[in-house]
């Protein structure tokens, strides 16, 4: 379960389709068990320190979510640990999904106790490395395309509660 302290949150109050944002939160770890529970709308992927960790899609309905587990022992490093998580929002209806609005939920916690997680405070903006809104298409392999941009910098927003 996550804590009740992790709210639902997004870059902005008008989200579009295929809106790609980056949130950061800073922690501390002392070497025990660690995990990061996660759930975004759509796809995701967390890094621990700049190394990918996780990623994936959200399993869920409007009224039922599930969330992500992931340890995170081998990424850490004792002290002060950065927590990056990427989320693309879809932001339409489909045969496999269903668009529930723009989000993401995380928590960090060591030996059960909590770290970090996603609240209006979490710093949050446009992720640089793609194009926003772009129209997406289905490739021959029968799946969509991502553009990319290579070393363009985040644009930091803030974050706010969804």
């Amino acid at each position: 379960m996550l804590d009740t302290k992790a709210q639902w949150i997004w870059i902005n109050g008008n989200p579009q389709s295929n809106e790609y944002a980056i949130f950061e939160e800073n922690f501390i770890y002392n070497g025990g068990k660690a995990e990061l529970k996660i759930l975004a709308e759509t796809d995701y992927i967390a890094y621990i320190n700049g190394k990918r960790v996780a990623f994936g899609q959200f399993a869920g309905y409007p009224n039922e979510k599930y969330y992500d587990t992931i340890l995170l022992n081998d990424f850490c490093n004792k002290g002060e640990n950065v927590l990056t998580i990427t989320v693309r929002y879809e932001g339409l209806n489909s045969a496999t999904h269903i668009d529930d609005g723009a989000g993401v939920m995380f928590t960090v916690e060591e030996d059960g106790r909590l770290l970090a997680y996603s609240c209006e405070k979490t710093k949050g903006g446009f992720d640089g490395r793609y194009l926003q809104h772009e129209k997406r298409f289905i490739t021959v392999q029968l799946g969509y395309t991502s553009t990319m941009q290579a070393e363009v910098p985040h644009n930091w927003v803030g974050c706010r509660l969804v």
